[in-house]
């Protein structure tokens, strides 16, 4: 994980570099879906930009275990859960592709290597976000027909609070 955490950090680092980047990941983001551009219909860009930058610089710290990053995870995974912004667990696919995508074309050093740093580094925070995107609404409530729960995600994504974070991810539990 330590290589893919300093290939995602360089990375990161020549994205952030590129002027376009943010711009071009939101355009080609918000093109996926019609949900998730009518998720972003209001958004306030140049703040929403701030934030995305962060909450990737963040992940870095995350994937070195460090303990600053637990807070605002937490945080993340609260804000975008159904009870506030509801983002449902399918649009993390598109944001993921979105923004590999989006590398792809602006990082020039951009090779196999780079795009399995960024889902090494990703996939966990995504999971930990999905795992907690409506615990609170729909722990318990189950469907035995469809195998899903009130919000429509797999039971595995809206298990009882007690559940565990991923390995990968349990030094960010509060």
């Amino acid at each position: 994980m330590r290589d893919h955490v300093q290939i995602f950090h360089d990375s990161l680092h020549r994205c952030l570099a590129a002027e376009t980047f943010l711009d071009v990941f939101y355009e080609r983001f918000m093109g996926s879906s019609k949900d998730v551009a009518a998720k972003f219909a209001a958004t306030d860009f140049a703040r929403q930009k701030k934030a995305l930058a962060m909450s990737l610089r963040m992940m870095v710290m995350a994937g070195q275990d460090n303990a600053a990053a637990e807070p605002y995870l937490s945080f993340l995974a609260e804000r975008h859960s159904r009870q506030y912004l509801d983002i449902r667990p399918a649009m993390y696919g598109l944001w993921l592709e979105s923004l590999l995508a989006t590398i792809r074309e602006v990082d020039e050093q951009y090779d196999e290597s780079v795009e399995a740093a960024w889902r090494a580094v990703m996939e966990p925070g995504m999971q930990y976000m999905i795992e907690r995107y409506c615990v609170r609404r729909c722990a318990g409530w189950r469907d035995r027909r469809t195998r899903r729960n009130r919000c429509g995600a797999p039971w595995s994504a809206c298990a009882p609070a007690t559940l565990q974070a991923p390995r990968e991810m349990r030094s960010y539990r509060t």
